[in-house]
């Protein structure tokens, strides 16, 4: 069975194209793959200027990240972490990584510290949240060092998966749909 996503409708392009009568600038998006990115620069006199997705080192969205780069799109990664502790979807997929925690170990870093820095050497924008003052002070610690060759190939080598909430519950194992779905995203 091919899962495909659908086509934006005729009253979603005439919502963009209506958003770009009033905005002078520029407009993002959220969550939008390359199929519907290419739809909306089709016909869009203003394109987005940012795509707001969930991106970690578990979810890496390499193909996305690609084509928002080539057609001028900035990317911006929430769930670094992967939303640990967010009851309504977050996941601890990130926070459990042994090839990360290995990495972290092998660096004198934490976990969270591994999963930032390869954001950024992505060249994505990071929105990330804390309260916690130690964390926002480690946060800021990513930007004096880097990670080597073998540490990104380890990193590239990380399983992924697509964390979907469906309906009231949440897939947290092997589902063939959810595959076939994860297959045909960026």
């Amino acid at each position: 069975m091919k899962m495909e996503f659908k086509k934006m409708n005729n009253m979603e392009v005439e919502s963009w194209t209506r958003v770009c009568g009033f905005v002078s600038y520029s407009l993002s998006s959220d969550n939008f793959p390359s199929n519907m990115i290419k739809q909306i620069l089709s016909f869009a006199k203003i394109p987005p200027a940012v795509n707001q997705v969930e991106m970690n080192p578990t979810w890496q969205q390499k193909k996305l990240n690609e084509f928002c780069k080539e057609n001028g799109i900035v990317v911006t990664a929430y769930s670094a972490l992967g939303a640990v502790g967010n009851r309504g979807w977050g996941h601890n997929r990130v926070m459990e990584c042994d090839v990360l925690q290995d990495i972290a170990n092998s660096k004198g870093k934490t976990l969270a510290q591994i999963s930032l820095r390869w954001l950024y050497e992505q060249g994505v924008i990071i929105a990330i949240k804390s309260f916690n003052t130690k964390r926002m002070k480690q946060n800021l610690e990513i930007f004096d060092w880097s990670l080597t060759q073998e540490e990104l190939n380890k990193i590239d080598r990380i399983p992924q998966r697509r964390h979907v909430y469906l309906g009231g519950s949440m897939s947290t194992g092997h589902n063939d749909i959810l595959a076939k779905i994860d297959a045909e995203l960026d």
